[in-house]
């Protein structure tokens, strides 16, 4: 099973390069509910072309013997043959102050309650980011470069044109008090890619 962005890295492999699977994201969608046993598929899509597609089962029938399966496909690079693969994680909730349950599934390489759970590139296992000592692309910037890439997820985010330059605009339904503390966010950044643009510079004509 490969992952988004295939190929050769250099140092450790990224979370962004990596197949996830997030539970909270599961709950939303529908695919994970209390007191129901459901199945289907996951998909991974880059530019509207499908990566990848796994089979699912979510069990929450039990509220105190909850459980996630994954069965998919992958292939053993000793003998060059596809394989099958099923792994099964247990699901555990907690109750934060504010009401309601926060569910985590159960990583299986070091049984720590996570998130989300990843598959790097080349591997045939998900597991915690933490077991997987995944860093994230972020880490790999210079610090010269971070403002910008912070500038364009929030240009992206909101549906505006991407640029040092582009204007920021309000998304349709936002509320003005909400836009207003991104657009804050967004002329600081500006402020910062500035200084670094500055600094650059003066580097090259020292």
């Amino acid at each position: 099973m490969g992952g988004t962005g295939s190929g050769r890295h250099v140092g450790r492999p990224i979370a962004e390069n990596a197949y996830s699977i997030d539970i909270a994201h599961l709950c939303r969608s529908g695919f994970a509910v209390v007191g129901s046993y459901i199945s289907g598929t996951l998909q991974w899509k880059s530019d509207g072309e499908q990566l990848a597609c796994i089979r699912f089962e979510c069990d929450m029938r039990d509220l105190n013997d909850s459980n996630l399966a994954l069965q998919f496909t992958f292939l053993d690079r000793s003998t060059g043959d596809r394989r099958e693969r099923r792994q099964v994680f247990g699901l555990v909730f907690t109750e934060p102050h504010f009401g309601g349950r926060r569910w985590w599934i159960e990583c299986p390489l070091n049984g720590l309650r996570c998130q989300k759970l990843y598959c790097p590139v080349g591997a045939a296992t998900f597991a915690s980011r933490a077991s997987w000592q995944l860093g994230y692309q972020s880490q790999r910037e210079s610090a010269c470069y971070r403002p910008y890439t912070k500038l364009q997820k929030l240009q992206r985010r909101l549906g505006s044109r991407v640029g040092y330059d582009a204007p920021l605009q309000r998304p349709k339904g936002m509320w003005r008090t909400t836009f207003a503390r991104h657009k804050a966010r967004h002329e600081l950044l500006r402020i910062e890619c500035e200084n670094e643009l500055s600094r650059a510079i003066e580097r090259n004509l020292a």
